[in-house]
């Protein structure tokens, strides 16, 4: 019988004041490991905000400086010899105006438009004109590939989350005109609102041409 006194005592369970304090001490605990969790969860959105403005300036270089080292399209062939680069570049270029329109009525102005001569076969009667619009719709850069005329053959979203300036085009020498410019750069300032910073993410795309 004692034995069993023994067992039910041991049995009786926490006391109220026990409970009180068990439950103050796991506040004491859980307090700062939820902040913890919740300034990792914070850097974690951080972290990956900036990986996506860092992509986007990634991808939008990749494109620009391909694009750039293809520029030139040169004059009409009248003899043998290779014609002279005529002006290849425009900047705030409407979508339908200019020397090489590309785009539907309503489009934004090109930030900044580029062409070169594409040849299917050896003939030169066989150049296409290659045309690429760098256009800011809302806060998207957006690159438009034309092949000979305005008619849009490739709409790609190259950077997201722009922010004023959002781009701005700059060239060695003189953007338009001949001859032709050296080397082009776009300045693109982005901002992922997740990422938590009043600071914009500023890059500069450039590129060089190859073309003589």
């Amino acid at each position: 019988m004692a034995r069993l006194r023994r067992i039910a005592d041991d049995d009786r369970g926490f006391t109220l004041i026990e409970l009180i304090i068990t439950i103050f001490m796991l506040g004491i605990v859980v307090a700062p490991l939820t902040a913890i969790v919740i300034l990792q969860l914070k850097n974690s959105d951080t972290t990956s905000a900036r990986m996506s403005e860092s992509h986007d300036a990634q991808l939008a270089n990749s494109y620009f400086a391909q694009d750039v080292q293809a520029v030139g399209v040169r004059g009409p062939y009248t003899s043998t010899a290779e014609p002279a680069l005529i002006e290849s570049i425009e900047t705030n270029a409407p979508a339908s105006g200019g020397y090489y329109p590309c785009g539907p009525a309503g489009t934004p102005n090109a930030v900044v438009r580029l062409a070169w001569d594409d040849y299917e076969g050896a003939a030169d009667n066989t150049r296409v004109q290659k045309r690429i619009s760098y256009v800011v719709e809302g806060s998207e850069l957006h690159r438009l590939e034309c092949h000979g005329s305005a008619a849009v053959v490739s709409d790609l979203t190259i950077a997201h989350d722009l922010v004023a300036p959002f781009a701005v085009v700059s060239c060695s020498t003189s953007c338009t005109g001949t001859p032709l410019p050296e080397t082009v750069s776009l300045e693109l300032t982005i901002r992922d609102p997740d990422s938590g910073s009043d600071t914009p993410y500023e890059v500069t795309l450039t590129g060089q041409r190859r073309q003589t």
